[in-house]
């Protein structure tokens, strides 16, 4: 049982395998999520800081109006300004306040809604995956348009140096959707630096992640007693919660339904983006000779993938007749942070939880309408991070693991 509940939370937090033992996870971790430290001058009022290219974003928007098209000029204007803000702490926190102003339908740009279902479907997402409710999301989907634009116009022709640039517009759309919404406030460095230690030292816990490796192996008969439920609840709690927390932001205990809706929208867009500009990340990697991927890339890229996909993910009931009820996926995310939030001396009794649950949410994956996107996009994402074939292996044996 215990082995099953730890291939049950690395698989409903795919994140957890992405852990690399080379190169310097703590300087990627925190150059992706911009931690600083407060500026007392600022909270106290001393120093106003400048929010002008916040207020060019709105002015931009305000000239787009709702009766015409965006054009290519006023999608250029958002992405200057939008890289502006990104260079800018103050400005990026002001941003943040300022784009969770609500958008109405009337003030969407003709033809948007036609981009975002263009979008969706050659994602594979559900209609209404991607959606425009706030200013943040409106910015988002109209440099997503951008965008998809530049990356429907590459062909043999599109020079190294013309595919880097779009890549670099990728990232800097990633780095807003991620600054300027929840998913900015995950916070794991901690977490993953201890997980990182233990995997670099023998341990029970390291022999099952690291040796084995592929996370399917976890199911196989093995004594009790190889597996360090303590140690292993200890680091993956901090890391899930953190993650649960994009989610429930509301301040009232549990995921609801309209939490969900909006936490899925924002990582369909960041889900969007990454998959745009991955199958590019190889070439620009050979033109420049620099791989500026990070591990939290893929961390974000993993986790927009379990909630775009949501319960297609997860099994259902093999039988009609059987009275055990499987979770979907807001409940299975519930059952887990109920859990690290009890008694975790042992593991749960969750009926469902059996090795014929877990080989059939492993089929359920791989019989993803998008499980080759999807495989593409993580192994691109790994590749374009320095010094990262630990985890590239680890992700190559686990795909190779799901097709047997």
């Amino acid at each position: 049982m215990k082995k099953l509940l730890l291939l049950l939370l690395i698989s409903s937090l795919v994140a957890l395998s992405f852990i690399s033992c080379e190169g310097d996870i703590f300087e990627n971790l925190s150059d992706f999520m911009g931690q600083t430290g407060e500026n007392v001058l600022i909270t106290q009022g001393v120093y106003v800081p400048s929010t002008e290219h916040v207020e060019a974003v709105s002015t931009t928007l305000s000239g787009i109006g709702s009766d015409a098209p965006v054009t290519p000029e006023q999608i250029d204007d958002l992405k200057d300004s939008v890289a502006e803000i990104l260079e800018s702490e103050s400005e990026t926190g002001a941003a943040a306040e300022d784009m969770k102003e609500p958008v109405e339908d009337e003030e969407i740009p003709v033809g948007l809604e036609t981009d975002i279902a263009e979008i969706e479907d050659a994602l594979g997402l559900d209609s209404g995956t991607i959606v425009i409710e706030d200013k943040g999301d409106l910015v988002a989907v109209i440099l997503m348009k951008g965008l998809k634009d530049e990356l429907d116009a590459v062909d043999e022709d599109t020079t190294p140096e013309e595919k880097e640039a779009i890549v670099a517009d990728g990232e800097k759309l990633l780095e807003f959707i991620v600054e300027t919404s929840a998913i900015g406030s995950m916070d794991i460095t901690g977490a993953l630096g201890d997980l990182l230690s233990e995997l670099t030292k023998s341990s029970p816990l390291a022999d099952t992640l690291i040796e084995t490796r592929a996370l399917t192996r976890l199911t196989d008969p093995a004594p009790e007693e190889e597996y360090d439920l303590d140690t292993f609840v200890d680091m993956a709690g901090p890391i899930f919660e953190a993650l649960y927390n994009t989610i429930d932001t509301d301040g009232t205990p549990g995921i609801s339904a309209e939490e969900f809706t909006t936490a899925k929208n924002k990582y369909g867009q960041a889900r969007s983006t990454i998959d745009g500009i991955a199958p590019h990340l190889q070439v620009v990697a050979e033109a420049t000779g620099v791989k500026n991927g990070t591990l939290m890339n893929i961390v974000h890229y993993a986790f927009a993938v379990i909630l775009t996909e949501n319960d297609k993910m997860l099994p259902v009931d093999p039988d009609t007749t059987d009275e055990i009820d499987y979770p979907t996926m807001i409940e299975l995310l519930e059952l887990v942070h109920d859990y690290f939030n009890g008694d975790t001396s042992e593991a749960p009794d969750w009926p469902w939880l059996t090795s014929g649950y877990v080989e059939a949410m492993m089929n359920r994956i791989y019989g993803l309408s998008t499980f080759t996107t999807i495989q593409n996009t993580l192994l691109a994402l790994s590749n374009y991070v320095e010094e990262n074939t630990y985890v590239t292996d680890m992700l190559t044996e686990f795909f190779a693991d799901l097709a047997e």
